[in-house]
C-alpha cells in the first residue's frame, strides 16, 4: 500500500512520492494521490512533511484542494498516534484538486468492491458494547417507560448486543442525582432477565452543576462494578452544547483529570463549533472521543457524517455508542441507511 517512490526518499534525504493506493471505502485504503517531500535532516519519519491530498475525507479534510499537513509519524499524513496528535494543516486551493476529486468520486461510484451495507445487515451489533444510551426509563429525554426499556433490550438481544451502558443526562436542565439514578437502575435490573449485561454511568453536561458535582465526587463514570472511586483510567462521559463550548473548557477537562478520570467527549462530530484543529488539540491533551453510530449513516446530516468518517479513519474514537433515545428512530437508521462495510470494520469495539 505504500510501496512506491523515487530514489532519494525514505528515511534520509529528499524524495517525492506519487501514487494511487488501496480501494475505495477503506479508511487508509482510500484511492488517493500523495505528493510529498520528506526525510529532512535529522528527521526522516519524525521531521517529514508533505502535501497530502486526503481523498478519503471529503468535505471535512479540505476536499476541494490540496491539503498541506505538518505531521509526525508519516509525511503529511494521519497514520500513527503521533501523526494524529501532531498534524496541523492549511489548505491550498487549486483546480487540480477539484478535478482529481471528481475523477476519484466517479471511480469510487463504479468500483466493484465498494460495498455499502446497513448496520443491521453488517452484523456490527453482534457482540457489540453500546457505550452511550438513554434507555434507563423516565429520567431524561430518552426512553419514558419501563416497558419501552424492556422492548429496547429485547431488540438488542435479537441483534446480539453484549453489553449496554445506561448513560442518562445530568445537567442543569435535567439535574438527576447519581443516587436517584441508582434506584431507577436497580428497578430496571430487577425487571430485566435477559442476557444483555447492563451498566450504569451518566452523560455529564459541562456546566456549573457539573463543576459542583465533580468537586463533591458525585458523578457516574464508566466504571465496572467493584471499581473503587476514580478508578485509574476510568472514563467520565461528558458533553457540551452543540453550538458553543463552555466557558473554560480546558479548565473543566483538567479538573476531570485531576480527579483521576479520563474525559470521554461524547459525539464530537456533532459539535458545529469544533473543527479539525480543535479536535487535534484536545486529542493532544489526552481527551478521548466517543462516536455516535448514527452519525456514520447520516442521521444528523451529511456534514456530520463526513466528519465522523474522517475521525474514524484517523483512529480518533476509542468508544462507540448508539445515543439511543427512541427505539423506532434507531431501528430505522440501522435498517434503512447504508455505510461502507470497510469503515465499520474500523469501529472501536
Amino acid at each position: 500500500m505504500w510501496g512506491w517512490g523515487i530514489p532519494g526518499g525514505g528515511n534520509g534525504g529528499v524524495g517525492v512520492r506519487i501514487g494511487v493506493w488501496g480501494i475505495p471505502d477503506g479508511g487508509n485504503g482510500e484511492i488517493g494521490v500523495r505528493i510529498g517531500v520528506w526525510g529532512t535532516p535529522g528527521g526522516g519519519k519524525d521531521d517529514g512533511w508533505g502535501v497530502n491530498r486526503g481523498l478519503g475525507h471529503p468535505g471535512w479534510w479540505k476536499w476541494r484542494g490540496w491539503g498541506e499537513n505538518r505531521g509526525l509519524g508519516h509525511p503529511g499524513g494521519w497514520c500513527g498516534a503521533a501523526g494524529r496528535a501532531g498534524a496541523a494543516g492549511a489548505v491550498i486551493f487549486d483546480k487540480k484538486g477539484v478535478y482529481l476529486w471528481i475523477f476519484v468520486s466517479i471511480v469510487q461510484s463504479m468500483w466493484p468492491f465498494s460495498s455499502k451495507t446497513s448496520l443491521l445487515r453488517s452484523g456490527v451489533l453482534n457482540g457489540w458494547t453500546d457505550w452511550h444510551s438513554h434507555i434507563l426509563p423516565g429520567v431524561d429525554d430518552g426512553i419514558r417507560t419501563l416497558d419501552d426499556s424492556l422492548a429496547v433490550l429485547r431488540w438488542y438481544e435479537i441483534q446480539g448486543v453484549r453489553e449496554v451502558w445506561l448513560t442518562p443526562h445530568i445537567m442543569e436542565d435535567i439535574p438527576n442525582s447519581p443516587a436517584d439514578l441508582r434506584v431507577r437502575y436497580a428497578e430496571l435490573q430487577a425487571a430485566y432477565e435477559g442476557p444483555v449485561v447492563l451498566h450504569l454511568a451518566a452523560e455529564h453536561m459541562l456546566d456549573p452543576l457539573f463543576a459542583k458535582r465533580l468537586a463533591a465526587d458525585d458523578v457516574l463514570p464508566l466504571c465496572h462494578a467493584g471499581a473503587q472511586g476514580a478508578e485509574a483510567g476510568a472514563y467520565l462521559l461528558v458533553e457540551t452544547s452543540y453550538f458553543n463550548p463552555p466557558m473554560d473548557l480546558d479548565g473543566m477537562l483538567d479538573s476531570i483529570k485531576a480527579k483521576g478520570y479520563r474525559p470521554l467527549l461524547a459525539h464530537p462530530e456533532r459539535y458545529v463549533y469544533m473543527d479539525k484543529a480543535d479536535i487535534l488539540r484536545l486529542a493532544g491533551r489526552g481527551i478521548a472521543f466517543q462516536l455516535n453510530l448514527p452519525s456514520l449513516v447520516g442521521v444528523y446530516g451529511e456534514g456530520i457524517r463526513r466528519k465522523a468518517e474522517a475521525m474514524l479513519r484517523a483512529g480518533l474514537f476509542v468508544r462507540c455508542g448508539s445515543d439511543l433515545h427512541d427505539l423506532g428512530h434507531f431501528q430505522a437508521a440501522a435498517a434503512e441507511r447504508v455505510v461502507s462495510s470497510r469503515l465499520l470494520a474500523q469501529l472501536p469495539r
